[in-house]
């Protein structure tokens, strides 16, 4: 699987092969079903209703059992009343779901193959000196994604992060904390040079 290289100038310098990595390794379902997993992960699960016997108040009866013409009533918060309890409705729980390491990594061989497979990965290579402004990163953007909504991953670098946070569409990582969600959500995936090797590891490990 091969990538274009390029120069902090938005010069293209050649490409890079990602060994173990192929065009036929990527699996749509298993794709799916990490999304559906990975979104109910996310899921706080604190919605909560008052059922009667939570509601404040109710404790006097509101009004005699016969003679009103009126239907019985014991409380004045049973669920049939203004301001009474609620039926059937949602109380704290777990949403969150499995999914197993060796699904993760098959799920993220599987976007980034579909995403190299579109020309929408890239590898940059970051100047050595630490004085980097979020103009520079921006030109080179500009150059080479096109305001296109970007991932980029270094490898602990502050200055490339300092310099690439500022920018709307994109989205910093460091390469041991991104997810196969970050780069399914991205249009463009751009990895710093420094990068590549640990990148390639969490992918053919």
């Amino acid at each position: 699987m091969k990538v274009k290289v390029y120069d902090f100038e938005g010069k293209e310098k050649g490409e890079y092969d990602f060994k173990g990595v192929f065009e036929k390794d990527i699996n749509k379902a298993l794709m799916a079903q990490y999304v559906r997993v990975y979104r109910a992960n996310q899921r706080q699960g604190t919605s909560k209703i008052k059922d009667k016997s939570e509601v404040a108040g109710g404790g006097r009866k509101p009004h005699s059992q016969k003679g009103t013409g009126r239907a019985r009533a014991g409380s004045t918060r049973s669920p049939l009343w203004v301001g009474g309890g609620v039926v059937h409705g949602p109380t704290p729980r777990d949403h969150s779901l499995k999914f197993m390491k060796k699904m993760r990594i098959s799920t993220l061989r599987s976007v980034f193959v579909d995403k190299a497979n579109d020309k929408n990965v890239n590898i940059f290579e970051y100047p050595s000196e630490a004085n980097f402004s979020t103009k520079k990163a921006k030109k080179f953007l500009d150059i080479v994604a096109k305001d296109k909504k970007v991932l980029v991953i270094h490898d602990n670098k502050e200055s490339l992060y300092e310099s690439y946070r500022n920018v709307p569409y994109v989205n910093v990582s460091l390469v041991s904390e991104f997810c196969a969600y970050d780069i399914l959500s991205c249009e463009s995936l751009f990895i710093e040079n420094d990068a590549v090797s640990l990148f390639e590891k969490r992918l053919t490990k």
